[in-house]
């Protein structure tokens, strides 16, 4: 079995929720649903260089948290490996909700970190946006889809 991740090249997504908002600087004193109240890092900034491929992932965890970093534990440190090996171009990474889920994440989540996603879009300007998770799915879509399926 393999797993497929979503990628969506350059201007394939204008008709979707994520081009319906109105990009948002991201910031530390974010306040725009619950999971900034048990947040160390509120608002986490994506990494990277503009241009090439957009990584985004679901939320971050502990070691993200900690950090102030996207995608600096495990999983994220196993992604950063294989995009320095395998990837020629630039490329940077972010997360679909800013702060680490202080319980379940709803849509309202979602939807309250999406204009953060939409500056990460204008400032990274992808070629490429590849989705790791539903969540992610859920802020570029404004439905998720099935992490381990593909999208036709």
């Amino acid at each position: 079995m393999s797993i497929q991740i979503p990628v969506f090249p350059k201007g394939s997504l204008r008709h979707l929720p994520v081009h319906l908002e109105q990009p948002k600087m991201h910031t530390a004193n974010c306040t725009d649903c619950k999971f900034h109240q048990g947040a160390k890092t509120v608002c986490i900034r994506p990494e990277g260089k503009p241009g090439g491929l957009l990584i985004i992932s679901d939320y971050p965890g502990q070691v993200e948290d900690q950090y102030g970093r996207p995608m600096v534990g495990p999983a994220g440190q196993w992604v950063r490996g294989i995009m320095s090996k395998h990837w020629q171009g630039p490329w940077a990474i972010t997360n679909a909700l800013g702060c680490i889920p202080d319980g379940d994440v709803k849509d309202d989540h979602v939807s309250a970190c999406r204009k953060y996603v939409v500056k990460t879009l204008d400032d990274v300007q992808p070629e490429l946006i590849m989705l790791m998770g539903s969540w992610a799915g859920q802020s570029i879509f404004g439905e998720k889809y099935k992490p381990l399926s593909s999208l036709g």
